[in-house]
């Protein structure tokens, strides 16, 4: 079953414009500018207790509060540096070797706006609130705010997915679920749940955990939707052990052996268009005379990336969103990532430690392929490369 869904609710009308009233939503459908950035965090003057509902000082108009539950508390986490064959800190990893946790939270926000386009969640006065967003506030910029299309949800609507990118929808998004689940919501309850365009694969994992598709709608980057009740989550942003976990319980039924996939995967970045590898076909050779077998996953189902992931002793990738899917590695799976500078993402260092695979990182020379150095493209030297893989394959894992 695919997601071709159709919206519930079209533009607002006079006739659903007058439901407002009968709902006690007093603003008109109407957004054409973000008025400021706050946070959900503010709206609540003390701690909470874990699993305890806490109401928000800063009552709206029609008498109703925002409610949050605490589901994880604050923590740090200490790692030591992964190994590699570098001279030096080359990778950049000195400044995550300390990493904070924040709070974990499932919010209610009553009257609230949700805007397709970065996934943004707006109280009534339409401010942005920053801990529940995936961007930073410079993504916004009021003038393209004025054309978005709105739907109103009467019921309780809860935002289950904010992004397409495959890392942030696995990591970031889906973990999301489990912190529902502990604050004893069914979703079941809902009855909208509001999903950023999603890619194939990600309409299969809907599948694959079996979650309901009549309540979801595809909420495209000019739409917005008002709220007469919106839930909604903390981002894990920093790859918390529980993320992790939530993931592998969540498709655990589906990570079983299967006889014949390969053992050694090598991971192309495709047509990409970013951090490509100009030698490519010099690497693959390298790596397929050592068994290495090379895979794209953008052109492989969810269910076939998760099980190649989880049947892999060996794989080898330069950073990318495929790697995501380290979630679903065994204890004790190798994994040397490449990196064309010291400022692409920690992302999946942090996850392999999480599922105790053995990870080294190898530095290629990088391209001047454009402005955003995140995206540079790559030349890895061959001969480098064999020493990575040698010294991956070498190490004992303790």
């Amino acid at each position: 079953m695919k997601l071709n869904l159709k919206e519930r609710f079209g533009c607002l009308g006079w006739g659903q414009r007058r439901k407002l009233a009968k709902l006690g939503l007093r603003r008109q459908p109407i957004l054409k500018t973000v008025e400021g950035f706050a946070t959900a965090d503010a709206l609540f003057d003390a701690p909470s207790a874990p699993g305890v509902a806490q109401s928000a000082r800063c009552r709206t108009g029609n008498g109703d509060s925002p409610t949050r539950w605490l589901i994880y508390p604050s923590s740090i986490e200490e790692a030591p540096m992964p190994k590699t064959i570098e001279s030096d800190d080359f990778g950049g990893f000195a400044p995550y070797l300390i990493r904070p946790h924040a709070p974990a939270y499932v919010y209610r926000i009553p009257e609230a706006f949700y805007l397709g386009k970065h996934g943004a969640v707006l109280d009534q006065n339409r401010q942005v609130f920053l801990d529940l967003l995936d961007a930073s506030a410079d993504h916004f910029q009021p003038a393209e705010m004025v054309k978005n299309r709105a739907f109103l949800c009467e019921g309780d609507a809860l935002v289950l997915s904010a992004s397409a990118n495959h890392f942030h929808w696995l990591v970031k998004m889906l973990p999301r679920l489990h912190l529902l689940e502990r604050a004893g919501f069914s979703l079941d309850a809902f009855e909208t749940m509001l999903i950023n365009r999603p890619l194939k694969a990600h309409e299969e994992a809907y599948q694959l955990s079996l979650l309901s598709h009549k309540a979801m709608r595809v909420v495209r980057r000019n739409d917005f939707w008002m709220c007469r009740n919106l839930y909604t989550c903390s981002i894990p942003h920093n790859v918390p052990r529980w993320a992790i976990e939530s993931l592998r319980e969540l498709f655990a039924r589906h990570l079983v052996p299967h006889a014949g996939q390969p053992k050694a995967l090598y991971l192309t970045r495709g047509i990409s268009g970013k951090r490509c590898v100009e030698n490519e076909s010099e690497v693959r050779a390298c790596l397929e005379k050592r068994g290495f077998v090379t895979m794209d996953f953008s052109q492989r189902s969810f269910l076939e990336q998760i099980q190649l992931m989880a049947n892999a002793d060996v794989i080898v990738a330069p950073h990318g969103a495929a790697l995501a899917n380290l979630v679903f590695a065994r204890e004790g799976t190798r994994l040397l990532e490449i990196f064309a500078n010291a400022d692409n993402q920690k992302c999946y260092w942090m996850i392999a430690r999480h599922n105790r695979v053995i990870y080294h990182y190898c530095m290629a020379e990088s391209l001047p392929t454009g402005g955003d150095r995140n995206k540079l493209d790559m030349r890895v030297s061959v001969s480098k490369l064999e020493r990575a893989v040698d010294a991956l394959m070498a190490d004992p894992g303790i």
